[in-house]
This record gives structure tokens, C-alpha cells and sequence, in this order.
């Protein structure tokens, strides 16, 4: 896969897609769930499959690992890193109040990547499902 790919802010008509259990759950692959450590400048990831991972073609892994790879130069380096992308890069507010949460999303030939961002010590920092595209 090539490395070129926009990341664009989130779209309100899809914020069930950023939190698992949504009603396109037989689409998602599975999701990761991700923070930078008590620092901030730490990087800890888990992938969680979901039902779409039968829907999945061979190569998600393969996209999967660049598309992380590539956003951890910029919005995944870290927590402050996230922050200074956010105030640059306007995105969809997922959730305000006192622990605001933001989304992007990521879209290539066959899967969508829904990129949720909350930058704050104690939470996780973000999360990132994976659907096979709708055809």
C-alpha cells in the first residue's frame, strides 16, 4: 500500500462509527486502543478483533500497520504532539465537556479508519476502528 492518505476531520453522520458496538458492527475489523503512558510520550497499542474480521481482505494487516506507522510521525507521536494537531487540523467533536474527544477519519480503497482522539492523562488516548468499505 502507499503511504498517501488524507486524514480529514470526522463526519457527524458517522459518529457511531468512532465507539465499538455500533449497528455497522458485522463491517468493523476490529479496533485499537492506544495511549501514550504517564508521560505522554510513550506509545502502548492493542488490537481487538471484531465480527467484520471475516469480511476482511488478506492485505488489512499490511494497510492496517502503514496507516498506523504514517500517524504516528504526527497525530499518534504523542499526547502533546496530538494536542498541537488538533489546534491545526479542525476535527469532529465527538464529546465535549471535561474530557473532550475528537475524530478523524481516514479513508482508503477498501476499508474506512475512524481515528477517535482524546488527549488527556488517565484515559486512553485514542482509539481507531477499522471497517471493510460498503460497496
Amino acid at each position: 500500500m502507499k503511504q498517501d492518505f488524507d486524514v480529514r476531520s470526522g463526519d457527524v453522520s458517522s459518529m457511531e462509527l468512532y465507539y465499538s458496538g455500533s449497528n455497522k458492527e458485522n463491517r468493523c475489523i476490529g479496533h485499537i486502543r492506544g495511549d501514550f503512558g504517564k508521560s505522554g510520550d510513550e506509545y502502548w497499542a492493542t488490537f481487538w478483533e471484531h465480527e467484520g474480521i471475516n469480511a476482511a481482505g488478506k492485505d488489512y494487516k499490511e494497510e492496517l500497520t502503514v496507516i498506523v506507522n504514517t500517524l504516528r510521525k504526527n497525530l499518534l507521536k504523542s499526547r502533546k504532539a496530538m494536542r498541537k494537531y488538533i489546534q491545526q487540523h479542525p476535527p469532529l467533536i465527538l464529546e465535549a465537556g471535561a474530557i473532550m474527544s475528537y475524530g478523524y477519519q481516514v479513508t482508503t480503497e477498501k476499508y474506512n479508519y475512524c481515528i477517535r482522539c482524546t488527549p488527556c492523562p488517565g484515559v486512553y488516548d485514542f482509539y481507531i476502528h477499522m471497517y471493510v468499505r460498503e460497496e
